[in-house]
């Protein structure tokens, strides 16, 4: 977990400073070598939305849910 960590902080600083597609980068790579980790998905889904692709936002939480993201629909809500 560790590494994700560290490369979710730099998709965040990526976001900070504006680089919306580095950030989807960042995490698209991260979402393919842990495909089982409900953060990482929910972390895309944030990013799409920012990014107006609301569709694939819909399928990362979805994604999410499955693997266990807890409270989905409070924070839905």
């Amino acid at each position: 977990m560790p590494q994700i960590a560290s490369e979710t902080r730099v998709a965040i600083s990526r976001l900070q400073l504006g680089d919306l597609t580095q950030a989807t980068a960042i995490l698209e790579r991260l979402a393919d070598r842990h495909p089982g980790v409900h953060q990482v998905r929910a972390n895309r889904a944030a990013v799409a939305m920012l990014a107006g692709d609301t569709e694939t936002a819909a399928g990362e939480l979805a994604a999410a849910a499955r693997l266990g993201l807890p409270d989905l629909d409070r924070l839905l809500a």
